[in-house]
């Protein structure tokens, strides 16, 4: 949270600073990027969690074996409108992907029966993005710039459960609202387009029914349209 709001003081602060050099359209634009997310977030509560599951259908792991998948790509598409050489401001779309655990155990159910179940859990965030960019011109092609907002997100959670011949599916659904911030490099070409690389921060990404809350980690390759 503090880090965000450094990071729009300095988007803000950074327009009576620099003189206009960049080849950059004023005026609207289109972005759209394409790139890997990484939860900042342990194994342990997943583990706790499919325990808690397996309990709920009288089945005991006494063996087990586990993945657990913390990146996934990443994609996000949006609209920005810059009104100044220095300064901008984005809506836009943000898929941060899916967390994904897998477990397979063998055990006992209540009765001592011995059986094999599987189980599969997902955990994802997506959302409605909103920043303010501060841009730093340093050629006429290149530019560096700074980002922070916020993201209305919506949360989520799937649950599978098999013993092999009948399986449960379940999910779950939770909004809230997260900062973030980012920072990257703009190089322009053809005058109204721009290749970005850009690396974001989503602060305690998720809510606690639909996974634990954690950062996740963006880095990017996307490419913006001038109008």
């Amino acid at each position: 949270m503090k880090l965000a709001a450094i990071v729009v003081s300095l988007t803000i602060g950074s327009v009576a600073a620099w003189q206009p050099v960049a080849a950059a359209e004023l005026g609207i634009y289109a972005a759209g990027y394409y790139g890997q997310a990484n939860k900042d977030v342990s194994q342990q509560p997943f583990d706790d969690f499919a325990a808690l599951v397996y309990g709920d259908f009288g089945f005991t792991p006494t063996q087990s074996t586990t993945t657990f998948d913390k990146k996934d790509s990443s994609y996000g598409f949006g609209v920005g409108y810059r009104f100044l050489r220095n300064l901008a401001i984005e809506g836009g779309y943000l898929e941060l992907g899916d967390l994904s655990y897998r477990n397979a155990s063998a055990g006992t159910q209540g009765d001592e029966t011995p059986g094999n179940w599987r189980q599969h859990l997902d955990s994802g965030t997506s959302g409605i993005t909103l920043s303010i960019l501060g841009v730093l011109p340093v050629t006429y092609r290149w530019e560096l710039y700074v980002r922070g907002g916020v993201m209305f997100s919506s949360n989520q959670l799937d649950i599978f459960i098999t013993d092999g011949e009948q399986n449960a599916r379940s999910r779950s659904t939770q909004s809230g609202i997260d900062m973030l911030a980012g920072a990257g490099a703009a190089f322009t070409f053809a005058e109204i387009y721009a290749l970005r690389f850009e690396y974001q921060r989503v602060f305690d990404a998720g809510e606690r029914e639909t996974g634990p809350e954690a950062d996740v980690d963006l880095m990017s390759v996307g490419v913006t349209v001038s109008f």
